[in-house]
């Protein structure tokens, strides 16, 4: 094969020439002459968008436009109800909603999952965390001020028992000591004030005996004037105590909050907490009175009690404070109201115990009633035990039960408070029940209950004849009829008070007679019990 001829120089100089590249290719919208991008290399942001995609762009921009002022209403309405709900809670933060409950579990549960305790196990478990410990929170009152007094805090305490103390009576002549003072009075206390003139008459500033008729002044005996020296000589050896300063009594004051206006009705709690409780004391008091000394005393009586009643209350609870006639016509006022406690009880007591017929109206029904209320009138023998043969006076079974839903009804009734005045059982409480029975008596006259007022002006006259012929029951044989009245208080004040009569102690006979011969075999200086552990 024949080989090719050898380049010649033109040839070799064809070769190494370099190629030239070929011109790009302007395009055609090129008016100016600069160099223009190509299709492919061109910024899409730089182009030209159409006219129904730039009108879509409009609607989306004004949808999420008002998407975007949509969530900010919201936002703003969610901050002013936080806002209010850290002012409800004092200031304290809201609670987290439950979207953030959640978010801050997720992130728990996330943290969890790369923490240095996954990553690392312990060879052994680790211990518990012990609780920790709750601050105890500890609850200030604001203003603390001194603990009040209940209104029933005097109402319980025992009635005085100073010596020489009496309980008023119709006859008593307190009234002269008791006198009204534009609203207040002097009120006197022989625990703090001068001596009770009744009780001083005859007797000088000292104590000492008085005669009845004095020499004239600028006169004087030997005897006056070996009296005298002898009692100078006395008071210069050994000199009598100064007397006690007296106390000032405190006005009352209304309870806090109260304003007073001219009319209205009184009432005790009107006042102070110590003075409501005092006034409480002082009408139970009165009550008592009413009930066992006269149901229907006069309005200087009233008077008389009222303070003699405030008087003993403030003694009893050691305070001093002096009596207004509001105050007393507080007190006055539970005349009517402990009567009307017993008429009730002896109302409701009434119809069934003496088996008065109130469920039919019919002619013989109506007859019937009318012919046992003729039988209870006549010679009062509603009160007696055997209504038909007239005996066991005052001693029907209705009595007791009137007492014990009237005045011996709980600890806190009079019966029990002032037990010294109802045992034994007085006589004018006696009166009393008999005319509340007089009085239910005659509601059956007609053979129909007629409800009638239990007015002060018809019960008087009642109540007085009663007490007539019950003082001449008793006058009959007294000392038979005290222990039947004993009897009565017994039983009305059974279970509310301790009865002496029960057993007092714990060791009986038997037993007392085991520890004499137990004791008996012992010197006391020795241990009776084994010392062996």
């Amino acid at each position: 094969m024949p080989h090719p001829p050898p380049p010649t120089s033109s040839d070799d100089e064809a070769v190494l020439a370099p190629i030239k590249p070929k011109p790009t290719r302007r395009p055609r919208d090129d008016l100016s002459g600069n160099e223009v991008l190509s299709r492919r290399t061109r910024d899409p942001s730089q182009r030209q968008p159409s006219d129904k995609q730039g009108q879509n762009e409009k609607e989306n921009l004004l949808v999420a436009q008002a998407k975007y002022a949509k969530l900010q209403k919201e936002v703003e309405k969610m901050k002013r109800q936080m806002s209010k709900q850290s002012k409800a809670n004092g200031g304290a933060p809201a609670p987290p909603t439950d979207d953030e409950l959640e978010s801050e579990e997720k992130e728990d549960s996330d943290g969890e999952a790369i923490s240095f305790q996954s990553s690392i196990r312990p060879l052994n478990p680790l211990p518990a965390e012990p609780p920790r410990p709750t601050a105890v929170l500890r609850k200030v009152k604001k203003n603390a001020g001194p603990p009040k007094t209940s209104s029933r805090a005097f109402l319980v305490i025992p009635e005085p028992t100073n010596e020489g103390q009496t309980s008023p009576s119709p006859s008593d002549d307190i009234l002269d000591r008791s006198t009204s003072r534009s609203g207040h009075d002097d009120l006197f206390d022989p625990l703090i004030d001068s001596p009770d003139p009744r009780r001083c008459a005859g007797r000088d500033d000292h104590g000492h005996n008085v005669a009845s008729s004095s020499p004239a002044r600028g006169r004087s005996t030997p005897a006056a004037a070996s009296s005298a020296g002898s009692r100078k000589h006395a008071r210069q050896s050994s000199p009598s105590p100064p007397p006690p300063p007296k106390r000032k009594r405190k006005e009352p004051q209304f309870a806090e909050g109260y304003v007073y206006t001219a009319g209205t009705k009184p009432k005790a709690s009107d006042y102070e907490p110590v003075v409501n409780a005092l006034l409480i004391r002082a009408m139970a008091e009165y009550c008592m009175f009413i009930v066992t000394i006269n149901a229907f005393p006069d309005v200087a009586l009233q008077l008389v009690w009222a303070r003699e009643c405030f008087r003993n209350a403030c003694r009893v609870a050691s305070e001093h404070f002096t009596i207004t006639d509001r105050m007393i016509k507080l007190i006055t006022k539970r005349g009517s109201w402990i009567r009307s406690q017993i008429i009730t009880a002896c109302r409701t007591l009434f119809a069934p115990h003496y088996q008065f017929n109130r469920t039919s109206a019919s002619s013989a029904v109506i007859e019937a009633n009318r012919e046992l209320s003729d039988k209870l009138s006549k010679g009062a023998v509603y009160h007696y035990k055997d209504v038909d043969a007239s005996t066991g006076y005052a001693e029907n079974g209705i009595l007791g039960h009137i007492r014990k839903e009237s005045l011996f009804k709980k600890k806190t009734s009079l019966g029990i408070i002032f037990a010294s005045h109802f045992d034994p059982y007085p006589a004018p409480t006696l009166a009393i029940e008999f005319s509340a029975l007089q009085h239910c008596n005659s509601e059956w006259s007609t053979g129909k209950f007629v409800m009638a007022e239990f007015t002060e002006k018809e019960v008087s006259k009642n109540y007085a004849t009663h007490l007539k012929d019950i003082q001449r029951w008793a006058d009959i044989n007294k000392g038979v009829v005290d222990n039947i009245r004993h009897k009565w208080y017994k039983r009305a004040s059974q279970g509310l008070v301790a009865d002496a009569s029960e057993d007092a102690t714990h060791i009986s006979q038997t037993r007392e007679e085991a520890l004499r011969a137990e004791l008996a075999g012992r010197t006391g200086e020795t241990d009776s019990e084994s010392e062996q552990a």
